[in-house]
């Protein structure tokens, strides 16, 4: 849905032709990272979780419940951060 919405949304004040029409915006890209994001968290996330006693478990319970998505997400942006700073484009100020 965000990603149709802000395809319409650009074609507003901007060109109908599809050659010309910027299809990657920032709708675009939060609706492909929450794509994303939805899809590690169905992949990892555990069916039944039983919290540690204690109000510290009971608070964290959602936190603990999905360390592998914690240990995803983190690699994610460790790659991503790694490849911004190591790849060099001619055209981009660092």
């Amino acid at each position: 849905m965000m990603f149709l919405l802000g395809v319409a949304l650009n074609t507003i004040y901007g060109t109908n032709r599809l050659g010309q029409m910027r299809v990657f915006g920032v709708l675009q890209r939060l609706a492909v990272s929450y794509l994303f994001a939805a899809g590690l968290y169905a992949l990892t996330a555990p069916k039944y979780y039983t919290p540690p006693r204690g109000a510290c478990g009971q608070a964290l319970k959602d936190v603990l419940s999905c360390a592998w998505c914690w240990a995803g997400a983190a690699l994610l942006v460790a790659a991503h951060t790694s490849i911004i700073f190591i790849v060099h484009q001619p055209d981009c100020p660092r």
